[in-house]
């Protein structure tokens, strides 16, 4: 079987390594090609394009790099469509992939669409649109499935891989030195946003004596020397602790974060991992003003964390846009760092979310419903030939 990929940044390349690695195992004779990163080259990968080429977000920023999306888009689907995969899945990127889709579509490449958009948050009107050029959908939560069995979709939940990932144990964290991790986010534009805050809040509690060191995850799109740089910035070079991992290997990441008394996360993927985790954490996120102005009035939702989306409830506090303050987010890190109650019954309830991101087995329910569709693919075809 002959698989390409369009996995962008570095949750994608998570997502798609996880899957190629049990698609290998169901039919070993698997070949995979496309846009991806680290952790899918280290399972036979071909990458024609890194998947760090996606590392935007944002309305306002996005435009900006319009010319260079609208050029890898055509790039990716040029290549796919010139090595003829029997199917083509497409892993999160809503917006950027359905693109790709059409294009793939229009040449009678079946489409399998990995991480469904975010339709019951905002613009539902998209679900449509999608359904036109999708042949089959594998979505993460089963709150999803509603919405998109209204449409002539084959859609599948198959719970989320950090399920099967991490391990529930109780959060125990060393107590010395006191330890806070940071968690910018995984695309340069969010550490742009995002670090130098991060780094004036840890500045700030390191000088009220309640923290002394810090851990820092790095993820493979960012350049750890450019983090140096911006930590020496603030004078905490000998107080903050880069966490690199190797392609595939997230032990020491986690491992980190789980020792941590507290984390403070960029909203994303991370915020559910940190939850899984078991530690407790203070959600934060900015984007361009122009951004959060356009985008605001079609947001449906009263939560912007995955954490207390899931948990429909407000589990870990929020600090967005203009709430992303230095004093805020001190304020908000010391509440926890001094109570240990406060902690625990965070921790409590995060871990709780667990139950509803359903079994195990994520990754192995993805590769059965690839497996499916190109198992029915092929026996249309031998029918056709004969």
């Amino acid at each position: 079987m002959r698989v390409f990929i369009s996995a962008g940044e570095a949750s994608g390349d998570a997502l798609g390594a996880a899957l190629l690695e049990e698609l290998i195992k169901k039919i070993p004779t698997t070949k995979s090609f496309g846009m991806g990163g680290p952790r899918m080259r280290a399972l036979g990968f071909e990458t024609f394009r890194d998947s760090k080429s996606l590392g935007v977000v944002g309305l306002f920023e996005v435009l900006r790099h319009l010319p260079r999306l609208f050029r890898l888009k055509d790039e990716l689907a040029d290549h796919a469509i010139e090595q003829k995969p029997d199917i083509a899945i497409l892993i999160d990127v809503p917006d950027f992939n359905i693109r790709l889709a059409k294009r793939l579509k229009k040449v009678g490449i079946p489409v399998i669409f990995y991480v469904g958009p975010s339709v019951w948050a905002w613009r539902p009107g998209r679900a449509k649109k999608y359904a036109r050029y999708i042949d089959s959908l594998l979505v993460l939560f089963p709150f999803e499935l509603p919405i998109w069995r209204k449409f002539p979709i084959d859609v599948t939940c198959v719970g989320h891989p950090l399920v099967d990932e991490i391990r529930q144990t109780e959060h125990q964290p060393d107590q010395s030195p006191r330890t806070i991790a940071l968690l910018p986010g995984s695309r340069n534009s969010e550490i742009r946003r995002h670090l130098p805050t991060l780094l004036a809040t840890a500045k700030k509690l390191r000088e009220q004596s309640v923290v002394e060191r810090f851990v820092l995850p790095v993820a493979p799109t960012i350049s750890p020397k450019m983090l140096k740089q911006e930590i020496r910035n603030y004078e905490l070079l000998e107080a903050v602790e880069l966490i690199q991992s190797e392609a595939g290997n997230l032990k020491p990441k986690r491992a980190a974060i789980r020792q941590s008394l507290v984390a403070l996360v960029a909203s994303g993927t991370a915020t559910l991992e940190v939850a899984l985790l078991g530690v407790p954490q203070v959600v934060v996120y900015r984007v361009h003003w122009l951004t959060w102005f356009l985008m605001r009035p079609l947001v449906k939702l009263n939560y912007l964390s995955l954490v207390n989306l899931i948990g429909e409830k407000e589990i870990v506090p929020e600090l967005l846009q203009k709430r992303f303050t230095v004093e805020n987010l001190t304020k908000k890190a010391r509440a926890l760092l001094v109570s240990e109650s406060e902690r625990h019954n965070m921790s409590r309830q995060s871990q709780s979310i667990r139950t509803k991101l359903g079994a195990n087995g994520a990754a192995a329910r993805a590769a059965d419903a690839v497996v499916k569709l190109y198992e029915k693919l092929s026996t249309v075809e031998s029918h056709a030939d004969s």
